[in-house]
C-alpha cells in the first residue's frame, strides 16, 4: 500500500503546483479564466483601449454615412460601454481608442478579439480583417469564429493615438446571454500561445486521468467484483471528463460563433449530471440506507437551481455548490458513524470556499483541480477497500475450506462410522438414514462453498441435516424451530450451518433440546436471530473459525453495515446477524 501513497502524494503535489501555478500566471491567463478584466491584465504595458463607443445602424443608414471608421466624429449619439456589454440582436458600429508606445511592445503584437458575433475591422480606417460576414439580419449574416488573433503590421504600431472601428452583427447568439464580449486587447502572440499550451496540457492530463480510471474501474466492475460504488464511481469519472472536455473546447477549436449557446447547454447538462452523481457516489459508497430518499432530495434541490432564471455560469456555480453541501452532509454522516470521510469533508469544504469567494475562477478551471482532487481521495479509499476486500475474500476462503475439512476429519468420521456400525446391528433403518443425511450434508456444503448467497430455506435445510445427524449420532431428538417469514430471503452460505455446528463443537448435549431461529425483515435489512443450547458452561462457543468465517464472509460480500454478536443468555447461547437482502438472481 506504501506505493499508492506515495503515487496518491505526487499527484497531489502536481495538482498544488498547477493550481498555484495557474494564480500565480494569472496575469497571463486571465483571458482564459476572466474576461472581464482581461483588457487591462493581458494587454501590453500602457497599451489598453481607453474608451469604447458603438452606434446601431439604421436600415437608411450605413457604416461610411454614420462615419464609424473616421478618425474624428460627432459622438453625441454614440453610447460608451465597456466590451463585455455588446448588444445582441443588433447590427452597429463599434470605435475603440488606444495609445501605443512602440519602447513597450514586444516582438508580437497582436489584436486578440473574443465575442459572439461577426465584425468587420478597421485600423486608422483602414480595413485590417473580417470575422465573418456582417449583415442587417439572421438570415443574411456568416457567423463568425468566438474568437480571432490577428498580427498588427509593424507599420500600423506608430507611437500615438489609434482608433480601432468595426461593424458587427450579433443575430446568431440564440438564447440571452449576460455577456457576450469576452477579450479585446493587444497581446504577446507567443506568450498567449504558451499559456494557451500550458492549459491545454494540464487539461489533456486531466481528461486523460479520469478517462482511464473509467475505463479501469468498468473493467474492475465486471471482471473482478460488482458493486455499485465501483460503477457509479466510474460514471462519475467519465461524466467529468467530458465537461472537462467541452469547456476547454474553446482553447483547443475555433468554432463559429452561434454554436456557443448550444456549447453552454451541454455544459450546463453535464454539470447537472457530475452535480448529481458526486453525492450519490458517497451515498452509495457509504452505503446508505433509505437511497430513494437521498436521490429525491439531492435530484428535486438540482432541479430547483436549474429552473432558476441565472445565468449559465452562475447557474453551473449553483449546481456544484449544492453538490458540495450533499456530499459534505453524507461524509459528516459516515465521520459520526464510522469516523470515515475527514478528508474528504476536508476537500469539500476547501471547495465550498472557494465557490464563495472566487465562483468565476471555480467555473472556468478550479473545478477541474478541485474535482480531481476529491477522485484521488476516492481512489485510494477505494483501493483500499478493493485490497481489504480480497484479503477477507482469501481468508473467507480459508475459513470455509477448513470448516469443510473439519467436517470431513476423522475425527468426525470416525464418530459418525461408529455410531453406524451400532446402528446396523440395532437400528438398520437409521443407519440408512444416517448415510443419506451425511452424503446430503457433503453435497450440500460442496454446493454452498460455490455460492456467495443462498436461499434461507436451503440453509436452513443444511442446518436441519446436520441437526439429524447430531441426533442420531447421540441418540437424541434434536430439533430446529424457525419463526417469521423466510420466503424472499436470502442469507451468505454456510453462516448458520457454521453456528449450529460450532454448538455441538463445544458442547455435548445430553437431553432433547430445541434450536431457535427468528426471522425478521424490515425493508431490506434482515435480521436474524439463533438460540443453541449450552449444557456445559462455556463462554467460547460464539468463538474461534466459525466467528471468524461469519465476519470474514459478510466483508467478502461488501456488507460493511453486517452486524454479528454473540452472547451467553441463562442457558442458550445467542448469536444475532444483520445485514441488507441481496438476491443474487436479481443481481
Amino acid at each position: 500500500m506504501r506505493q499508492y501513497k506515495l503515487l496518491i502524494y505526487f499527484l497531489y503535489a502536481g495538482l498544488f503546483f498547477c493550481l498555484a501555478s495557474s494564480v500565480w500566471s494569472k496575469d497571463d491567463k486571465s483571458v482564459l479564466l476572466n474576461p472581464e478584466d482581461s483588457e487591462q491584465t493581458l494587454a501590453e504595458p500602457n497599451n489598453v483601449f481607453t474608451k469604447i463607443q458603438i452606434r446601431s445602424i439604421k436600415n437608411n443608414e450605413s457604416a461610411t454615412s454614420i462615419q464609424c471608421h473616421a478618425t474624428e466624429v460627432d459622438n453625441r449619439d454614440w453610447q460608451d460601454i465597456t466590451f463585455n456589454e455588446l448588444p445582441q440582436n443588433q447590427f452597429f458600429c463599434l470605435r475603440a481608442k488606444i495609445s501605443i508606445h512602440r519602447e513597450t511592445l514586444t516582438s508580437s503584437p497582436s489584436l486578440l478579439v473574443g465575442m459572439l458575433g461577426s465584425a468587420r475591422f478597421h485600423w486608422d480606417g483602414q480595413s485590417l480583417y473580417e470575422n465573418g460576414s456582417v449583415a442587417r439580419a439572421f438570415k443574411d449574416e456568416v457567423p463568425g469564429t468566438v474568437k480571432t488573433l490577428v498580427r498588427l503590421p509593424d507599420a500600423l504600431l506608430t507611437d500615438g493615438q489609434h482608433l480601432l472601428s468595426a461593424t458587427i452583427s450579433t443575430f446568431n447568439v440564440g438564447k440571452q446571454l449576460d455577456s457576450i464580449g469576452y477579450v479585446l486587447a493587444i497581446v504577446n502572440e507567443q506568450k498567449l500561445h504558451a499559456t494557451v499550451l500550458f492549459v491545454s496540457m494540464l487539461s489533456a492530463f486531466f481528461i486523460g486521468s479520469l478517462v482511464i480510471l473509467f475505463i479501469i474501474f468498468q473493467l474492475v466492475n465486471w471482471l473482478y467484483q460488482a458493486d455499485k460504488s465501483y460503477q457509479m464511481f466510474s460514471i462519475l469519472c467519465l461524466s467529468a471528463a467530458l465537461l472537462l472536455s467541452i469547456e476547454q473546447a474553446k482553447f483547443w477549436l475555433d468554432y463559429s460563433y452561434d454554436w456557443h449557446t448550444l456549447r453552454l447547454s451541454a455544459i450546463l447538462i453535464l454539470t447537472f449530471i457530475t452535480s448529481l452523481l458526486l453525492p450519490l457516489f458517497y451515498v452509495t459508497y457509504f452505503r446508505l440506507e433509505h437511497i430513494k430518499i437521498w436521490v429525491l432530495g439531492i435530484l428535486t434541490s438540482l432541479i430547483m437551481i436549474s429552473l432558476l432564471d441565472l445565468s449559465y455560469d452562475f447557474t453551473s456555480v449553483s449546481l456544484f455548490f449544492v453538490a458540495l453541501c450533499w456530499s459534505l452532509i453524507v461524509n459528516i454522516l459516515q465521520i459520526r458513524k464510522s469516523g470515515q470521510g475527514n478528508v474528504v469533508s476536508l476537500l469539500i469544504l476547501v471547495g465550498i470556499g472557494f465557490i464563495i469567494f472566487y465562483p468565476e475562477y471555480f467555473v472556468e478551471f478550479g473545478f477541474a483541480v478541485f474535482f480531481i482532487a476529491i477522485v484521488l481521495t476516492m481512489l485510494v479509499a477505494l483501493i483500499k477497500e478493493m485490497r481489504k476486500h480480497k484479503e477477507h475474500s482469501l481468508k473467507a476462503e480459508r475459513i470455509k475450506i477448513e470448516l469443510l475439512r473439519r467436517n470431513m476429519q476423522p475425527h468426525f468420521l470416525m464418530n459418525c462410522l461408529t455410531q453406524l456400525m451400532e446402528l446396523i446391528e440395532t437400528k438398520p433403518q437409521e443407519a440408512l438414514i444416517l448415510i443419506s443425511a451425511l452424503s446430503q450434508e457433503f453435497r450440500q456444503l460442496t454446493q454452498h462453498s460455490k455460492q456467495d448467497y443462498v436461499s434461507l430455506s436451503e440453509e436452513i435445510a443444511l442446518c436441519k441435516n446436520h441437526i439429524q445427524i447430531m441426533s442420531l449420532r447421540y441418540q437424541k431428538n434434536y430439533q430446529l424451530a424457525v419463526v417469521g417469514d423466510i420466503d424472499g430471503i436470502w442469507v451468505p452460505s454456510a453462516i448458520l450451518h457454521s453456528l449450529v455446528e460450532n454448538c455441538f463443537t463445544h458442547n455435548k448435549i445430553s437431553s432433547d433440546r430445541t434450536f431457535e431461529l427468528k426471522v425478521s425483515q424490515v425493508g431490506k435489512r434482515v435480521d436474524l436471530t439463533l438460540t443453541t443450547p449450552i449444557e456445559n458452561k462455556t463462554h467460547h462457543q460464539g468463538t474461534g473459525n466459525g466467528r471468524d468465517f461469519i465476519h470474514a464472509k459478510l466483508a467478502e460480500l461488501n456488507q460493511m453495515d453486517a452486524e454479528f454478536v454473540s452472547f451467553e443468555l441463562d442457558s442458550n447461547w445467542i448469536s444475532q446477524i444483520s445485514y441488507l437482502n441481496c438476491n443474487p438472481i436479481e443481481n
